[in-house]
This record gives C-alpha cells, structure tokens and sequence, in this order.
C-alpha cells in the first residue's frame, strides 16, 4: 500500500526535489498559478469599488469596564451588611482642619490611608466605593481573612483575653448594628509573651471556635477588631493604664498602628495647643510621631475615629485605587480642666521669652474656661445626647 505524501511549493515542481522539512509526491502536482504583480490602475480608468464578501456573524455588545465588579444584588432585610454598603452620601477627601473658637470640631482626614486593590480606569465619580468593597471582601469581613474562623470575635478575644483592651459597644435603638464603640487601651504586649516567637501559640481560657492565637493574631487583632463598619459607626479611643506605677512599654510595630488609626495634634484645640507646646519643649529629642504618642498616653487624651472606603488616584498618569481612609476628631465634651491636672510641671522660666509663654498660655487657659461655660449653657438648650458623655469607665488618669 503506497502512502500519499503532499508537498506545496511557489517555485517550479519538481519531482526529485526533497528538501529537508518538507515531503514529495509520487504523481505530477497540480500547476499551481504564479504570483502577478497587480497593475495599477490608470487615471482615465474607473476603479471598480471593492466589496466585502464576507458577512458580520453577529454584532458583539459594548462590553461594561466594571463589569468584573457586578452591583449588589438585591438583598434581604436580615443581611445587614448588604445595607451598609448602600450609597451613603460620600465624604470628601479634602483635609477638613480642627475650627478654632467656638464651633464644633469636624472630622479630620488623614493623610495616610490603607491601599486595598487597583480599580479599572472609569470615571471615579460612577463609582461607589463601599459597593466594590463588598465584591472585594468576603461577607462579613473588611480585610481577606486567612481563616474564615478568624472573624472580629475572634480578634476581640484576643484584645480583651490578654487584657490589652477594655471594650464597650452600644447597640443602635431598634437594629441589632453596634452604634459607636469605646476602647480603653490598657496594654501592648511584646513578643516574649509568646516566648520570642511567632509560631508558639496560646490557649483561650474557656470553649472557643478556634482554641488558641499567635503572636501574629495578635498584631492583626489590632487592625483587624476597629473595622467593624465604614462610615456609620466610630470608636471613642483612650489610653488608660493598667498599672499606673509602670511606664508604657511598646513594641516597635505599633507606631504603624498609631501612624494609621491614632490621634494627631492638629485637632487640639487651642488650650490644649498651648499645653502641647509645653510639652514639646520639655521632650524634645522624641520623634514627633512619638511625642504625640506619648502625649495622649500620659495625659490620657481620648479621640473619635472612624472609617470609611474612598477611590483615589494619585496621579493622572496612574489607574484609579480602592483606599481605606481613617478620620478622627477631637472630642468636645471633653473637661480640659483634666488635661491642667494631669499635665506634667513645666520648668520655671528661664528669660523674658519663656516668661511672655506662660502669660500667653494662663490668658488662653482664662479664655477657654469662659467658653466652656458658654457651652454648658448652650447645651441646656440642646436636646441632642452625646454618645460619649457617658464615660465613667474612660476618665482620664491623673498624676494626683
């Protein structure tokens, strides 16, 4: 049996010709047409007109440049955060800075804020931020968990088993949604709990969903147990010592942690600006990250914080990126009187400067104890309740 072979050339066939990579034919092959050059066609001759022989199949859609970010489908009441990422009316991402005087404090904007994932390029004003966050996350969860036991329950046993924390949530009238939280942190513990190591675990006291945590759940714990719901719930947040007598102890990661949910001074108001300078002058070797830091944990200073998901784009030439933003703000009805108590001695005045300082400092310190009298008048006149006002268990902690 004779196998036919096949062989395709441009020049003239030839039957004895088998070059390498290529097969022959026992019969004649067919005459195959050389190439013309195609003429050009004169300028007295009329063009015949081409036309497509070749019919469209089908006319494809316009396809969407998000649709790899569907919208929420309709949910039922009972799936809560379903809500929660409704369209809220969206905050502005312009730094709104602490008002002096009399009026009430507004939210400030951190400039430092938490990449989450890069967007398709589409008009950042179509997008709802908080929408794609929920595609993003799993439900039920503001960051990708590496477990899906390890929930914010799970994160808020850890904080409050290693006495880190003391947590107070306030449920919202009429819903199951926690309102506002206050956080009094007690305690930062450093790895040699764990016995220097990252892997070594510790057991929960009691039955848990999942027995035991590492030094690394730990750290995440403090990331993890303040993103309870962006925009429509805040923390009242305050350091308060366990043990009075020690000093704070920290670890070095959680300066991140301050740089990304702390306070800073720019909402101070003026009073406590004032008391601030003080303090600077008598640590002024400290980083300023960390003489804040410190400020809020000897004087005891609480803060408002909360949270919420924001497209940004930082330069044109770069695609649109998904960002967490924190914003805090001072809070108002706090007795600065407090902060007089428990601010640390200055030093006497040294020269004439100094001098005219402290004159400075007394004048403003008469000037704000008169508005805080004209605040509590003002506020019999108000029917609004402060969330915060009831915080017997966030005094601040006073040297006397």
């Amino acid at each position: 049996m004779t196998t036919m072979k096949t062989k395709v050339e441009l020049d003239t066939p030839s039957n004895d010709s088998k070059g390498k990579g290529t097969t022959s034919r026992e019969s004649t092959p067919s005459r195959i047409l050389p190439l013309t050059k195609p003429q050009t066609p004169s300028k007295t001759s009329t063009a015949t007109p081409l036309s497509n022989r070749f019919s469209v199949l089908a006319k494809v859609p316009s396809l969407p440049l998000l649709s790899q970010f569907p919208p929420l489908s309709p949910a039922s009441p009972s799936t809560s955060y379903a809500k929660a990422v409704q369209k809220t009316p969206s905050a502005s991402s312009k730094i709104e800075i602490f008002p002096k005087g009399d009026q009430p404090s507004r939210y400030y904007t951190k400039l430092l804020s938490q990449k989450i994932c890069l967007l398709p390029n589409h008009p950042s004003e179509e997008l709802d931020a908080r929408a794609i966050a929920g595609q993003y996350y799993p439900l039920g969860f503001h960051w990708c968990p590496s477990d899906p036991r390890k929930n914010i329950e799970f994160y808020k046993k850890i904080l409050i088993e290693t006495n880190s924390i003391s947590l107070y949530d306030t449920m919202t009238p009429g819903t199951s949604k926690v309102g506002y939280s206050k956080c009094s942190i007690r305690q930062i513990h450093h790895m040699d709990k764990w016995d220097n190591s990252f892997l070594k675990h510790r057991l929960f006291s009691g039955r848990t969903t999942f027995p035991a945590f590492t030094y690394q759940d730990y750290i995440d714990a403090w990331y993890y147990v303040f993103l309870v719901r962006p925009y429509t719930h805040s923390w009242f947040l305050q350091f308060k010592k366990e043990n009075p007598q020690e000093d704070w102890n920290m670890p070095v990661w959680f300066l991140d942690w301050w740089k990304l949910f702390g306070s800073t001074s720019i909402i101070f108001p003026t009073v406590i600006q004032a008391l601030y300078q003080t303090y600077k002058e008598t640590h002024p070797a400290e980083w300023p990250l960390l003489r804040c830091l410190s400020y809020h944990q000897d004087v005891g200073i609480p803060w408002i914080m909360a949270w919420d998901y924001e497209i940004k784009q930082v330069t044109v030439d770069e695609p649109l990126e998904l960002h967490r933003v924190i914003r805090i703000k001072w809070w108002d009805t706090f007795d600065i009187n407090k902060v007089n108590r428990s601010a640390p001695t200055p030093q006497q005045p040294q020269n004439d400067q100094e001098l005219e300082f402290l004159k400075l400092r007394e004048k403003a310190a008469k000037l704000e104890k008169e508005l805080l009298q004209l605040r509590k008048r003002a506020a019999a006149f108000d029917d609004s309740q402060d969330p915060y006002e009831d915080n017997e268990d966030l005094e601040v902690f006073s040297y006397e």
